[in-house]
C-alpha cells in the first residue's frame, strides 16, 4: 500500500503558474480528461502542445511524469518509459533545488513531494528497495508542511490523505521502512479518509478523480470493506468507462464480493480489451494477463 503515495503537482496549475496564459491551464485540464479516459494518443498531443510553449517549469515536467506513469501502469513497461519518467522527476527536483527557501514555499513543497512520490513508486515497482528508502527519507523532509497546513492550502488535502494511508500501511507491512518513519509526522488512517471524502466533490478533475481512486483502494486494501470499495469504483468507471485500470479494480472488488459468479463481467472486460483500438498490443496483452492472473488467484 505504500506504493499508493502519489500526489501530482498538476492539481496546483493555477497556483504555480498563475501568470501563465489561460490556454496552458486548458491544456492541463484537457490532458487529464483524455489520459483518464485511456486515450494515450490524444494525451500525447496535449503533451506536445505544452512542449511548444517551452516552459522549462515543473508543471511541464509533472505532466510528462503523469503521462509516462500511466503508460507504465497500462502495460507499456519498456525501459524508455521508465527512463523518461525518472528524467522528468530529476528535472523537477533539480528545478526545485535551484530555488531559494525551498522548504518555505507551499507550492514547492507540493511539487517536491509529488516528484519524490512517483520516484518512490517506480523504485518499488522495480524492487529497488534501497533507492526507494532514499526517496522515503527525502519525502519526510517535506511532509511536515503538507500534513500540518492542509487547512490553509486546500490542494494539500490529497497528498496529506495519501501520506496518512501510506505511512500507516508502511508501519504495518514494511519493517525495513520503520527507521525512516521515526522522524515523520504522526499518521492516522481515519484522518486520511476524511480528507479524501472532502475532496470528492471538487471541481478539479485530478483532485476529484484521485480522491475517488484512493478511497476505493483504502476500503479495498486497508479496511477490506468491499461494498464501500465498490461504491467508489462504480463512480470511477461511470466517469471513465474506457479506463481499464479502473475496470480491473472494479472486477477485483466484484470477485471479492461474489467469487466465481463473474462470467459476464469477465467476458465484458475481455471484449473491452479486444475492441479498444486506442490500446497498443502491449497494453492489450498486459490487461489480458493480469485479468487471467486475478481469476486464477481466486479459483
Amino acid at each position: 500500500m505504500l506504493v499508493l503515495l502519489m500526489c501530482s503537482g498538476l492539481a496546483v496549475a493555477d497556483e504555480v503558474a498563475s501568470d501563465s496564459p489561460l490556454s496552458q491551464q486548458e491544456v492541463v485540464s484537457d490532458f487529464l480528461q483524455v489520459l483518464y479516459a485511456y486515450d494515450f494518443t490524444k494525451a500525447q498531443d496535449y503533451i506536445s502542445q505544452l512542449d511548444e510553449l517551452q516552459l522549462d517549469h515543473p508543471l511541464d515536467y509533472l505532466m510528462h511524469i503523469h503521462y509516462h506513469w500511466w503508460m507504465i501502469v497500462s502495460g507499456e513497461q519498456e525501459p524508455d518509459n521508465f527512463n523518461s519518467c525518472f528524467n522528468y522527476i530529476d528535472s523537477t527536483l533539480n528545478y526545485i533545488q535551484s530555488l531559494p527557501d525551498e522548504f518555505q514555499n507551499p507550492e514547492v513543497n507540493f511539487m517536491a513531494i509529488s516528484a519524490l512520490s512517483y520516484k518512490f513508486r517506480l523504485n518499488m515497482m522495480r524492487e529497488s528497495q534501497v533507492a526507494a528508502l532514499r526517496c522515503l527519507h527525502k519525502i519526510g523532509s517535506y511532509s511536515q508542511v503538507i500534513v500540518n497546513e492542509h487547512d490553509k492550502y486546500p490542494y494539500f488535502k490529497l497528498p496529506a490523505a495519501i501520506y496518512h494511508f501510506a505511512v500507516c500501511s508502511a508501519a504495518e507491512k514494511y519493517p525495513f521502512a520503520n527507521v525512516c518513519l521515526i522522524m515523520f509526522p504522526e499518521a492516522d488512517k481515519e484522518t486520511g479518509k476524511q480528507l479524501l471524502e472532502s475532496n470528492i466533490k471538487s471541481e478539479d478533475i485530478l483532485i476529484r478523480t484521485e480522491s475517488l481512486y484512493f478511497l476505493m483502494r483504502y476500503y479495498l486494501e486497508l479496511e477490506e470493506n468491499y461494498s464501500d470499495a465498490l461504491k467508489y469504483s462504480n463512480v470511477l468507471v461511470q466517469c471513465f468507462p474506457d479506463n481499464l485500470l479502473y475496470r480491473f479494480f472494479q472486477l477485483r472488488i466484484l470477485n471479492k464480493l461474489y467469487g466465481r459468479q463473474l462470467q459476464e463481467s469477465v467476458a465484458d472486460f475481455n471484449n473491452r480489451i479486444r475492441n479498444n483500438n486506442k490500446l497498443s498490443d502491449k497494453q492489450k496483452k498486459h490487461f489480458t494477463l493480469i485479468l487471467k492472473q486475478e481469476m486464477e488467484a481466486n479459483l
